[in-house]
């Protein structure tokens, strides 16, 4: 594994970690349990270093638990971190919703463009209501050179990737029960092994747990792939910056933003969502591990 104990402090780092929730950053911890407290003394709370042990060098961490879902936290915690930390790159991990049939439980996409569809709200008047939200939105876009790298992840370390796609098969096995298991498996819910994605990222307030919303969303852009809730507010703090910070998103699909929701989030007392969320730090740690990320 990836674990090396961090003894001093810090001024600066390779690599920023912005983990939404703490179910999701438990599972970073249990990664990398000798990770180290630096307490935040004009915000209270504590940010969390270690190394994670790359080709060519260690790669110093930084990661920061927002502690609650929302754009406006997620840009809050990640603009306070980048001033602190001035990373060399910001990666958000976390859980996802679905909202493409390509896109199964278990698997990762990382984001090309993040559409925020709930920013730039305008009321205009409608004959039904006499008035409505009109959703205008705003979109971020990825850094090329980035997603290049993770588009061509599986060709260029193939070790590596195929690692990752083989740890994920053991990891339904292990936190799924066998008979879910194979009913998400014959019923198409589910693959063996999880499938990197590389999207469209719906980003916004609102939890998605019906097929209405998708159908407004998709009506916004139809090929968006997943739903979530803070990317717009990570990339955002990243972008509106005098020196720009780069960026990646990585989100394990943990349910497909219907009706269905609490069905697959209950599955195995949440074992779907730690799927999720595993495959996704899991990649990113491969990705970190394999040194084509440059600091």
């Amino acid at each position: 594994m990836w674990r090396e104990a961090v003894a001093e402090s810090w001024e600066s780092c390779d690599l920023l970690v912005l983990v939404a929730l703490e179910e999701e950053f438990e599972e970073l911890y249990q990664l990398f349990p000798d990770m180290e407290a630096v307490p935040d003394p004009e915000h209270g709370g504590s940010d969390f270093i270690f190394t994670i042990r790359g080709t060519d060098q260690p790669v110093r961490t930084v990661a920061r638990l927002v502690g609650g879902m929302g754009i406006a936290e997620a840009q809050l915690a990640a603009d306070r971190a980048l001033t602190r930390w001035r990373p060399n790159l910001i990666v958000n991990i976390g859980i996802a919703a679905s909202l493409h049939e390509d896109i199964k439980l278990g698997d990762v996409l990382i984001a090309d463009q993040v559409d925020a569809y709930d920013a730039n709200l305008k009321a205009v008047s409608s004959e039904e209501s006499g008035w409505e939200l009109q959703h205008r939105g705003a979109v971020f876009h990825g850094e090329h050179v980035l997603l290049q790298i993770v588009k061509q992840f599986r060709f260029t370390h193939r070790k590596q990737y195929e690692a990752w796609y083989n740890r994920g098969a053991s990891l339904l096995d292990a936190l799924v029960p066998k008979d879910k298991a194979s009913e998400l498996k014959s019923t198409g819910v589910v693959r063996e092994h999880p499938t990197l994605h590389v999207g469209h990222l719906a980003s916004g307030s609102v939890v998605g747990a019906a097929t209405g919303f998708t159908t407004f969303l998709k009506s916004r852009d139809a090929t968006i792939r997943v739903l979530e809730m803070e990317a717009a507010g990570m990339a955002r703090a990243a972008v509106k910056r005098t020196q720009q910070v780069p960026w990646l998103i990585i989100r394990g699909v943990s349910d497909f933003g219907d009706e269905r929701k609490s069905e697959m989030d209950a599955t195995g007392v949440g074992s779907l969502r730690r799927l999720a969320m595993l495959n996704a730090t899991q990649l990113m740690l491969s990705i970190v591990q394999s040194g084509v990320l440059k600091y």
